[in-house]
């Protein structure tokens, strides 16, 4: 498997200079403290009478099978979309608030070492900020927002993702020591030990069987960082809008229109539970945008949400 945090993707080869340096930066300490905090977690397992294997069979379902989302507001983001499809971070849309993006700086300093306080850093440089759903679904622990919507990442975003733990209220980055829970996907262990051997656990079954459905109302949303520029047509999978997202007719419309566009689905979040919570959600999703594709072509300009 590709190693995460080198330059032997041409994912991490598009990044800056600075982005660059924070995948190095955390993979480079990813190895040791993920392989620390595995054998800590193995002895747990193992003392509870957990299945040979758990950690394992986790790990590779966070690297290649749980979605990474970013939730956004459509009526704040549908405009910058039409400018080339491009996400935007919150460093770059106006109406973020100051105190918000200060928090964001803080954030970002303690995580990358003050990386992203270069001065050749611009607004559209800093991270996107989304989760991984380790238990595959798309619908947010917290009440959403009227209008609140999310984006389904493609897997090759996730070589250039970094996990991070927080504080419940997100008001600072939690830390080891001095060295703040950082990580690359494909070494994470320090950073989701911070969810606590209970959680692991039921996470551990769900990931060996996706369709039983253990696990799924479990809170496991893990924050993720996502290095570089995020383009509809090259890495977005779906976007994900609840019904009430619909009821700002205008808004919908030119978002509907924007995805056209990019040749980007369009799903309803109260049916996608049972899209991507079995074993098979990518394969169910390749074929829901097959079907996009063709009623595309067949309709021409009329665009049909799924």
């Amino acid at each position: 498997m590709q190693c995460l945090g080198t330059t032997d993707s041409p994912e991490l080869r598009a990044l800056t200079d600075i982005q660059q340096a924070a995948m190095k930066l955390v993979a480079g300490e990813s190895v040791r403290r993920s392989a620390a905090a595995k054998s800590r977690l193995a002895e747990v397992f193992k003392r509870a009478g957990q299945p040979k294997g758990s950690l394992e069979c986790l790990e590779q379902f966070l690297l290649a099978r749980s979605p990474i989302l970013i939730y956004f507001d459509i009526v704040s983001l549908t405009p910058h979309l039409e400018q080339g499809g491009f996400i935007r971070s919150h460093f770059e849309i106006p109406q973020t608030d100051a105190t918000y993006l200060r928090k964001c700086n803080e954030r970002e300093l303690a995580l990358y070492c003050g990386l992203y306080e270069h001065e050749s850093v611009r607004p559209e440089h800093h991270p996107k900020y989304g989760y991984v759903s380790v238990n595959c679904k798309l619908q947010p622990p917290w009440e959403p927002q009227p209008g609140e919507a999310c984006i389904i990442l493609k897997d090759h975003v996730r070589v250039r993702a970094t996990i991070s733990a927080n504080q419940t209220d997100g008001s600072r980055v939690l830390s080891f020591g001095h060295e703040p829970l950082v990580a690359t996907l494909n070494n994470p262990w320090h950073v989701l030990e911070a969810l606590g051997h209970e959680v692991l656990a039921a996470l551990a079954a769900f990931a060996r069987d996706p369709t039983s459905g253990k696990g799924a109302d479990i809170p496991a949303l893990v924050d993720c960082n996502i290095h570089g520029e995020i383009r509809l047509g090259k890495d977005v999978e779906a976007i994900v809008l609840p019904k009430s997202a619909t009821r700002d007719k205008a808004t919908f419309a030119k978002l509907r229109e924007i995805a056209t566009q990019h040749m980007v689905p369009i799903l309803q979040m109260e049916k996608c539970p049972r899209a991507v919570k079995d074993d098979a959600w990518k394969q169910t999703m390749r074929h829901v945008q097959h079907e996009v594709l063709l009623k595309k072509t067949a309709l021409g300009n009329t665009y049909g949400q799924i």
